[in-house]
């Protein structure tokens, strides 16, 4: 094995990140504050005893064939090699602004990896993975974890999560010689687990300790493990969590990882969380850091819709100074209830027999905008659209499992999103919607996230793509998808379905170490909270 050498110095932000490489895999040799090449020193650990003759380097995909004892970064196997391990060589580097790609080669695999490092403006390192199979046989990919060493001093990890009407909770957990699991399968970012940790020394607090802050951005499964391998060494891999056999390469696919986006202080919490705000901010469409003041409607009415009540609603709304009306559930075909009707986009004309029209130049002339809910990967078996299509809904179980009454649409057909598209493009090119709620209030049973969560990018690129000028919420049964793969669609994170003051207090502060204050909504209420 060659000696190890400096493949890459990356500065930008205050931070520098070293990455080191020899034959195999690269490695993060150093991150934390500016240092110079003249300052880059290659440690040497030593041999640990009871172990391998050899250094086992803490490899970004380290595999069980370089002698890695944990969990290994990436792993799977050719259908026709079910045998055979991973053994991941590094082949070349290509650098471009802020960033370098590693080609790595799988020869016992026949795979090739490219991993792609950047470092944005705020000193926040960007890590993803490209897995392709150039094999002839199919590759199941089992897992693909990025791995990053944390120094050995830090001692605690901070966690957010909680439940329904109560999200992002802090909790910490001393971190010597354990392991902490974050796992999520419930087919969104949950309520239950955030996918962020934040590790540093021992009771760090916002202005002081060494604080890594570890994102993965990524709106489905997910894992985040925190191994504290030795007294010496301690890393956290993060990657998406694959159901057995969910993803399958044939010859020439390829897999592409959800970005992980690592943050460093050396002067406690609240600079890694500005860190991750400015990345947010830097996204196209969030440069304006002002949000309308929003009212929406479903505490007052719930499905109780009428003109008079919502126009007078509204009046009351623009005197207060509100400047976004937001119609939420309640509107469609025959949803007088939660119990039918998802999936038929179209206005109840028995609720509202001139459609939506009157109510939307009402709040229009009034000054304010104009926004309207919607559930668009949800169906209820009362409805239309599944009575003609119930082969577009996923039937996980032989006897389907409900949440609120409805079952999960098949975002990876084609044919969905394209009905999808055009029922929601229809609404938005009639009326002068500039803003949409959009909900998601069941969790998926079974292996379908990977496919599912493309499904519903892809469905926001045509519609973000079609509709610049409108703007999204993502709304969960509340905070139940909130992360960095989303906020490339939307400007606002509903940030619970609790809007009273002394839960928002908390669920606040959580969500704010990782998303920006003016991204995470809170609606106006009746001052009994309804949750």
């Amino acid at each position: 094995m060659n000696s190890p050498a400096v493949l890459a110095h990356l500065r930008n932000g205050g931070i520098s990140v070293v990455i080191a490489g020899d034959d195999g895999c690269p490695w993060i040799a150093y991150i934390g504050p500016h240092i110079t090449d003249a300052d880059v020193v290659l440690a040497q650990r030593g041999i640990m005893g009871g172990g391998l003759d050899v250094e086992v380097r803490t490899r970004l995909l380290p595999t069980g064939l370089d002698g890695w004892m944990g969990r290994p970064g990436l792993s799977g196997f050719h259908i026709d090699q079910m045998d055979q391990g991973c053994e991941l060589l590094f082949a070349s580097i290509r650098d471009f602004t802020d960033g370098v790609v590693m080609s790595l080669r799988d020869n016992l695999s026949s795979l090739v990896c490219d991993i792609t490092a950047v470092l944005t403006d705020s000193g926040v390192l960007q890590l993803s993975t490209e897995v392709r199979n150039i094999g002839g046989a199919q590759f199941v990919l089992d897992a693909v974890r990025l791995t990053i060493p944390i120094d050995a001093e830090v001692g605690e990890i901070l966690t957010l999560g909680g439940r329904h009407a109560m999200e992002a909770v802090e909790q910490r957990t001393p971190w010597n010689r354990s392991a902490l699991i974050i796992e999520n399968r419930t087919g969104r970012t949950s309520h239950e687990r955030l996918g962020v940790v934040f590790a540093g020394t021992p009771r760090f607090a916002e202005q002081h300790g060494h604080v890594y802050g570890v994102h993965i951005g990524w709106s489905g499964n997910f894992e985040l493990f925190c191994d504290g391998v030795t007294e010496s060494t301690k890393v956290i891999q993060a990657g998406e969590l694959l159901a057995p056999g969910e993803v399958v390469l044939a010859s020439g696919a390829t897999y592409v990882s959800p970005v992980v986006h690592i943050a460093y202080s050396a002067n406690g919490l609240n600079a890694v969380s500005r860190s991750f705000h400015s990345v947010l901010r830097a996204t196209p469409g969030h440069a304006d850091a002002n949000r309308p003041i929003t009212l929406n409607t479903w505490e007052a009415v719930y499905f109780n819709h009428d003109l008079d009540t919502l126009t007078a609603l509204a009046d009351v709304a623009a005197e207060v100074g509100v400047e976004r009306f937001v119609l939420d559930d309640g509107w469609f075909s025959g949803r007088r209830h939660d119990s039918a009707g998802l999936g038929d986009w179209w206005v109840d004309t028995a609720v509202w027999p001139k459609g939506l029209q009157p109510l939307a130049d009402h709040v229009v002339e009034l000054g304010m905008e104009f926004g309207l809910w919607f559930e668009p990967e949800m169906v209820n078996p009362d409805s239309d659209l599944f009575r003609e299509h119930s082969d577009w809904a996923l039937m996980e179980t032989p006897t389907p499992l409900l949440g609120r009454n409805q079952l999960v649409l098949n975002m990876a057909l084609a044919p969905v999103r394209e009905y999808l598209f055009e029922r929601i493009s229809t609404l938005l090119n009639e009326y002068p919607i500039s803003y949409i709620k959009w909900d998601h209030n069941r969790p998926l049973v079974g292996g379908h996230a990977h496919a599912q969560t493309l499904g519903v990018y892809d469905l926001f690129d045509q519609l973000t793509s079609a509709f610049p000028n409108v703007q999204f919420e993502s709304c969960s049964s509340g905070g139940g998808r909130i992360d960095f793969a989303m906020a490339e669609y939307v400007q606002r994170f509903w940030a619970s379905d609790s809007i009273d003051a002394l839960d928002r207090i908390s669920i606040q502060r959580g969500l704010s170490m990782l998303i920006p204050p003016e991204m995470l909504g809170s609606h106006i209420g009746s001052p009994v909270c309804h949750t």
